[in-house]
């Protein structure tokens, strides 16, 4: 072997690898070939491509008995992982050798990896790994790098003539990767290698952090929602029809004694007096059980509304159409009031829910806009951080490769929640009513109990 010209073949990647920016990658196939005579003299055949070196996390068990591992993997495109507010990116050449040609002497392979690695470690600073050609697909516990002592070529399984590992063999295809130094880029450099469009509309950057703008009816797809209703029929058209909440309270009898202020009951009896003169309503007070004579019309207010379970007023009350549109008026505000509270609810646990997937800001306002049915819609606007293991599993999930991402742009949240599985959210269950007694009084004596009505 000519072991000056590997030590060259090793200096070009090592000082590749420590360029500035982006750009690192300055050589091909035929840069190579100098140093692989060896090989390429026997008419084996290489391929050299640069890339990005990866490691992630691995689910090298199953569903329901997990066994995570971290792997590394040569990707063309670079995985958005933050440290210290930099993106931080490993630049690496992968280099395939593919079973062509004449049979190198035996022991060949078993020497040249060590001596690689030695070199490429103790004088370069660079790291060396091998891995079986069809390492992206395997899909067990063996998917780290291969010693590189075991590694060799000769008669493997069936009788077939290639690299071996072990006992065993392996693909036909050898893949060593050399693996530069990190490089920090800012994420607007690293958009720019992406070349993702950064629409302040739709994506905004914070240090490292890439966010993404995703409507509510976007993220509905990763929650599930064992409740009465469906999720996307609540929180989509961003409020809940208030006629499905029957008040428990809107007879006269529960408004009077409940829900409306003195002074709004004072000026129900005002009303009344003015409808029925004062005579009239001294003489209903008396057959009503309180006895009124004798006492002025503040007076005899003051006893109405000061009684003991008001029982007087209530009877005065009833058939009497002012209060009548009172009590059907507070069923309406009763229910408007649970619909809000059921509402505010289910968007608490949503959240909840989503924030054990996603790392995410939410808008404080909902945003509004009118679909093509005519109807206005209130959605709110999430922010949504995109991170490396999302880019990891659109990778080994759905063969997204640099093309993929780059046509595609920032916003792929959407498809890497199909290749998961939906969080369950909290069912919510029949809430109680919360009207606020002083406005709603307010507003009866606007509309309902004021003089000259």
């Amino acid at each position: 072997m000519r072991i000056k010209n590997y030590s060259g073949f090793l200096r070009m990647l090592r000082e590749s690898a420590e360029e500035i920016g982006l750009d690192i990658w300055d050589c091909d196939s035929d840069s190579f070939a100098t140093y692989m005579n060896d090989l390429t003299d026997l008419g084996w055949e290489f391929e050299v491509k640069k890339r990005f070196f990866s490691e992630c996390d691995y689910n090298a068990g199953t569903y329901d008995k997990p066994r995570t591992i971290q792997v590394g993997r040569a990707l063309d495109f670079p995985i958005c992982f933050a440290r210290d507010g930099k993106i931080v990116l490993t630049p690496c050449y992968q280099l395939e050798l593919t079973v062509r040609g004449d049979d190198p002497e035996e022991g060949f392979f078993s020497g040249f990896l060590p001596f690689l690695k030695g070199v490429a470690g103790d004088e370069l600073g660079l790291e060396m790994y091998a891995y079986d050609g069809d390492y992206r697909e395997r899909d067990d516990a063996d998917l780290g790098s291969l010693a590189l002592d075991k590694i060799g070529y000769g008669e493997g399984k069936y009788g077939i003539t290639g690299f071996t590992y072990g006992d065993g063999s392996i693909d036909e295809d050898l893949i060593l990767i050399f693996v530069g130094k990190d490089r920090e880029v800012t994420a607007e450099e690293y958009c720019s290698y992406m070349k993702w469009d950064l629409d302040p509309e739709k994506v905004k950057i914070d240090g490292s952090a890439i966010w993404v703008r995703k409507d509510q009816d976007d993220l509905v797809r990763a929650v599930e929602y064992r409740g009465d209703v469906n999720l996307d029929e609540i929180l989509i058209p961003g409020d809940v029809d208030y006629h499905m909440w029957e008040s428990d309270n809107s007879d006269v009898e529960s408004v009077i004694r409940y829900h409306l202020t003195d002074e709004a009951l004072k000026a129900a009896v005002r009303k009344m007096i003015s409808d029925w003169g004062f005579e009239e309503l001294v003489s209903m007070s008396g057959e009503a059980g309180l006895d009124l004579e004798g006492m002025d019309q503040e007076q005899a207010i003051d006893a109405l509304v000061g009684e003991r379970f008001q029982s007087a007023l209530t009877s005065l009350s009833k058939d009497y159409e002012p209060m009548e549109d009172v009590a059907r008026d507070y069923e309406s505000w009763d229910a408007m009031s649970r619909a809000d509270k059921f509402y505010d609810e289910v968007q608490e646990n949503f959240d909840d829910a989503l924030s054990d997937v996603l790392t995410f800001q939410k808008d404080e306002h909902m945003s509004e806009w009118q679909g093509g049915d005519k109807k206005w819609y209130h959605m709110y606007r999430y922010w949504v951080r995109i991170t490396g293991e999302m880019m990891f599993d659109l990778w080994r999930y759905s063969d997204w490769e640099y093309s993929d991402f780059s046509n595609y742009g920032p916003d792929f949240i959407s498809d890497w929640l199909d290749t998961q599985n939906s969080v369950r959210m909290s069912a919510v269950g029949e809430p109680y009513g919360d009207v606020n007694k002083e406005e709603f009084s307010k507003e009866m004596i606007a509309t309902h109990l004021a003089m000259g009505q």
